[in-house]
């Protein structure tokens, strides 16, 4: 499964609301821009994805969860 957020402006905490049977054992994520991203609070009912750099404008970003 994949998807796509909007990060706003100044943001560096992105909330990703799923409903899954199970937890996605890997979520690789990519952005617009050079920043580090981890991932934290992996449930079957989504996950938190952290930027280490907010964006200095709204910014796309893609992530991909693997079973």
């Amino acid at each position: 499964m994949r998807g796509a957020k909007i990060i706003p402006t100044g943001e560096n905490t992105i909330y990703i609301v799923q409903n899954w049977e199970t937890a996605p054992t890997s979520i690789q994520i990519t952005t617009s821009y050079q920043t580090s991203t981890w991932v934290e609070n992996l449930t079957k009912d989504g996950f938190t994805i952290k930027l280490g750099t907010p964006p200095v404008k709204d910014s796309p970003l893609y992530w991909l969860a693997i079973w």
